[in-house]
């Protein structure tokens, strides 16, 4: 039911806009996949890559800017900037799609659309590491290791950041944006 996340990812799952077919999971050479609309959903669902290219011979993921490198990194992927424009309600923003032969695609898919393909029971959930860092940041940020980084605001809703901060008092900041609203102290 991923599927009903968002009108913008209905529509593109009920009518496919392009020339290129939906990938049901079977074995093909080239993949073109969509991103989905927050970091946090791109960099969750970037969990079922692996299993993605046991299956492809190669795959071109639209993703967000910030996360291009991480994804070429990580999985040896090709990726593209994914174009955004204002959603059409005028609530935020929506990809602008490009047609996936533009790839050389044999077929497309959304990320999150993957799990109903490779995640059907416990079992088919990799529990091992999946992003790999950046060899240079691993040193920059080498005294941080071990501590927890937390988001505490997205398009989902928020947690207070005081119910992080009396849980894990010397968590380090990973919300990107930087707008405060509490007065609180305010982490690293």
């Amino acid at each position: 039911g991923w599927q009903y996340r968002h009108p913008f990812a209905t529509r593109i799952w009920f009518e496919n806009p392009f020339k290129c077919p939906v990938w049901t999971g079977d074995r093909i050479k080239h993949l073109a996949l969509v991103g989905e609309q927050g970091l946090g959903d791109e960099v969750f669902f970037a969990s079922v890559l692996p299993s993605v290219l046991e299956r492809v011979d190669s795959v071109t993921l639209e993703s967000e800017p910030r996360l291009c490198a991480v994804m070429e990194r990580s999985f040896g992927i090709k990726t593209v900037v994914a174009k955004m424009r204002p959603a059409a309600d005028g609530e935020g923003m929506e990809r602008v799609l490009h047609e996936p032969m533009e790839y050389g695609a044999d077929a497309w898919a959304t990320m999150a659309d993957m799990g109903r393909i490779f995640r059907h029971k416990d079992s088919d959930f990799h529990r091992q590491p999946y992003i790999k860092a950046h060899p240079d940041q691993v040193e920059r940020f080498k005294s941080l290791r071990g501590r927890v980084g937390i988001s505490w605001r997205g398009a989902q809703g928020e947690i207070p950041l005081k119910t992080f901060q009396k849980e894990f008092p010397s968590a380090i900041s990973l919300q990107y944006d930087q707008s405060w609203d509490e007065e609180i102290e305010r982490p690293e």
